[in-house]
């Protein structure tokens, strides 16, 4: 499949490359098939791109590579609900938000975009209010934890 963008030009993808949002994302519900472009060899960033709107692309972590930490305790409905099971393998991507300068590229923790790597089929998901930030920097998410020490 051919599609043309803005920001790429036409690019070839492949049907195993495309992912679809039934409901689109949050305040952007016509937005409902996006093509995986890769950002560059090796990156933990990859492009969703728009096929229905050649000027709409966004830049999406895979959480589990970037932050193990975060925790998926509470998406059991929706793993449910995309088929998702121990049999079959599932993606949780995060989106992040441009800035002014790439150290005020934040990253949503709130809203996080689980896909059925099977079947090619997500939805974008809500945490509870509270549980985690709708923007925080990437530079801030992606840095290093203190260990924890441990009393003597």
């Amino acid at each position: 499949m051919t599609i043309v963008t803005t920001r790429f030009g036409r690019v070839e993808v492949s049907p195993q490359a495309l992912i679809e949002l039934p409901l689109g994302l949050i305040g952007l519900p016509s937005l409902t098939r996006f093509a995986v472009l890769e950002a560059d060899a090796g990156s933990v960033f990859r492009w969703w791109q728009a096929v229905d709107a050649p000027d709409t692309a966004f830049v999406v972590l895979d959480v589990v590579s970037v932050l193990p930490d975060y925790d998926l305790r509470g998406l059991e409905a929706e793993w449910s609900n995309l088929d998702i099971d121990a049999a079959h393998r599932h993606v949780v991507v995060l989106v992040t938000a441009p800035g002014p300068s790439l150290d005020s590229v934040t990253l949503n923790l709130a809203a996080p975009i689980v896909v059925n790597a099977a079947t090619r089929r997500g939805r974008q998901v809500v945490w509870p209010e509270g549980r985690y930030a709708a923007a925080v920097r990437l530079e801030d998410a992606l840095a290093p934890k203190k260990p924890v020490e441990l009393a003597a």
